[in-house]
């Protein structure tokens, strides 16, 4: 065999046994937490297994080509059975008053471009706006929406984890500050639904994962005891087949981007970009959920359309 057939069959056989760990390390996630951070990926790593049994099959490796295509299958089959989960539930027939057309933006603390936001909302006609990493100087830098958003509430923090909610609707609100960090939780009565929104922090350490998997644990808990409509904000840094989302999945909930393909972060690396900013809705139909443009953050915002049940007056003043 010569050297350079060595080295190719070489590579493959790398290429093959790294894929193998990352498909199969999320699966052990409750068994050690880290491994869920394996789990983010899963569409990824199918391109890369449908990739390398391209090259495999190119080289005539047949072998390594099929079992790329076995860990193409099993990434595929965690999303499909993740989205099959979600999706089974549905909202409510649609209202037939207006739409309630919601934006929200992790605004990034380190973004210096604080004069867009007014302009994209007018452009997305936002009744509600969902401000995530709410600093003082982004709390001072949206005084600016609030003559057309005369509702809020607001917890700016230093750092990345203050959230604020500005709305055109009038509603009953409560700030719960939750867990050991104190972490902001909104709760927004409107007449005809409910909104949570919050932001926990990334699952980056042990202690932090699990502060994260009991902040998404009470945000359920608190959303499941409305009686009303529900319909959950936040960026929850997890996508959809992350361990950490199961109390939306196992709740009936379903999620306003309905198969989490969408890149919302990060802006700058597009291969490796994740839906980790979500709706996730109860008993309330949606429309039009869209990833927005590049406001200077690390994420990009993200918009949908609610449909509160038909009423007297639904979603209005």
């Amino acid at each position: 065999m010569r050297r350079r057939d060595i080295w190719r069959d070489t590579a493959l056989l790398a290429c093959l046994a790294a894929l193998a760990v990352v498909s199969l390390a999320g699966l052990a996630t409750d068994a050690v937490w880290f491994l869920d951070l394996f789990n983010h990926f899963r569409p990824q790593w199918v391109v890369a297994a449908l990739g390398l049994a391209a090259a495999a099959a190119w080289c005539r490796r047949p072998r390594v080509a099929a079992a790329a295509l076995v860990l193409a299958l099993v990434n595929g089959a965690v999303v499909a059975e993740a989205l099959h989960a979600f999706n089974r539930h549905t909202g409510e027939e649609a209202g037939t008053g207006p739409g309630v057309r919601v934006v929200m933006a992790n605004l990034w603390y380190k973004n210096t471009d604080r004069a867009s936001i007014g302009g994209l909302l007018e452009r997305e006609g936002a009744d509600i706006f969902v401000a995530l990493e709410v600093d003082a100087g982004w709390d001072r830098a949206l005084a600016n929406i609030e003559h057309a958003y005369p509702y809020a509430l607001k917890h700016p923090m230093a750092g990345r984890f203050g959230v604020s909610v500005y709305s055109k609707l009038p509603f009953d609100g409560k700030l719960d500050l939750t867990g050991l960090y104190e972490m902001p939780l909104l709760y927004l009565d409107f007449r005809r639904f409910v909104l949570v929104a919050g932001h926990p922090v990334p699952p980056l350490r042990h202690w932090n994962y699990l502060v994260t998997r009991d902040f998404i644990r009470e945000v359920a808990r608190i959303a499941d005891a409305s009686a009303k409509p529900v319909v959950v904000a936040g960026d929850f840094n997890a996508t959809l087949w992350s361990h950490n989302i199961r109390p939306f999945r196992d709740g009936g909930y379903y999620p306003g981007g309905r198969m989490g393909l969408f890149r919302t972060w990060r802006t700058d690396l597009p291969p490796l970009g994740l839906q980790i900013d979500h709706f996730f809705l109860k008993n309330l139909a949606s429309q039009g959920f869209r990833v927005l443009p590049d406001i200077g953050s690390d994420h990009f915002p993200v918009a949908i359309t609610l449909r509160p049940p038909s009423g007297d007056g639904a979603g209005q003043p």
